[in-house]
């Protein structure tokens, strides 16, 4: 190595150190995110709008993955909260089952922010949802209108597969959804939770129902990764594209 390129090489890496710490400083503080679940993309595109916004305004950013396990996410606020972070995002498996651990989290003076499943049995310093309940009303609009267009009235068979009960979110939609269907009668409405969100586990529900109800107008499902494994058992049993009708309450890729 000449002596040139190793007074060079000396002053990028000196350079280099001097920004990191100058980086380093200018850190806010740090964030923990806890999702429940990558098994979806609304979940894995939350953790890159999360990261983007929270680097724009200082702070860094770390995200634990519960894998659907309620008692892996208590676990993993008490180590969070023992680490003192700035926040705390929570995205919760069970929102009954992790109200204590946002108690415990405030009473430590750590601010809490419920993002996408509200627990609405403790308070907490901010939330953001979406409007689920409303979802649940445009799905039964096009419920209204899919069944007008198949039968030409509102009347036939829904097969309505849920998340994890343990997860508001899809309880809201169940709600808006079937207040909406209330007014209709004629209109049977099966439901079934998909355990964990588990899309294996929709595609068991389809497959049990048409059994017993082989004449199924739609299939409903609240996320649309159980969709795939909803379009798996129909093609398994036999139905062709358009024989019953497949819907979902998001427009994530994996469905469409």
């Amino acid at each position: 190595m000449t002596g040139k390129f190793r007074i060079a090489t000396i002053a990028l890496a000196s350079s280099v150190a001097i920004a990191s710490a100058a980086f380093a400083q200018d850190t806010k503080g740090t964030v923990y995110y806890l999702v429940p679940t990558l098994l979806d993309e609304f979940q894995t595109g939350s953790i890159s709008a999360l990261e983007m916004f929270l680097g724009q305004v200082g702070y860094d950013m770390e995200t634990l993955n519960a894998d659907n396990k309620a008692d892996l996410q208590q676990t993993q606020m008490n180590d969070v909260i023992a680490l003192s972070p700035d926040a705390i995002i929570l995205a919760a498996v069970d929102f009954n089952a992790l109200a204590p651990s946002v108690d415990a989290a405030r009473a430590a003076g750590i601010p809490v922010i419920e993002f996408d499943r509200q627990i609405s049995s403790t308070m907490s310093d901010f939330t953001s949802v979406a409007g689920t309940i409303e979802i649940g009303y445009v799905a039964a609009a096009e419920v209204e209108r899919l069944l007008t267009e198949r039968n030409g009235a509102v009347e036939g068979t829904v097969l309505q597969i849920l998340g994890d009960p343990g997860d508001p979110y899809t309880l809201d939609i169940q709600q808006g959804f079937e207040e909406v269907m209330a007014a209709y009668p004629d209109v049977e409405i099966i439901t079934h939770p998909a355990m964990l969100w588990e899309a294996s586990n929709a595609g068991t529900i389809v497959s049990n129902e048409l059994l017993v109800n082989p004449d199924i107008d739609i299939t409903y499902s609240h996320a649309a990764h159980l969709s795939v494994e909803v379009v798996a058992a129909l093609e398994s049993a036999g139905k062709a594209p358009g024989d019953i009708y497949v819907m979902s309450s998001n427009g994530a890729p994996v469905g469409l």
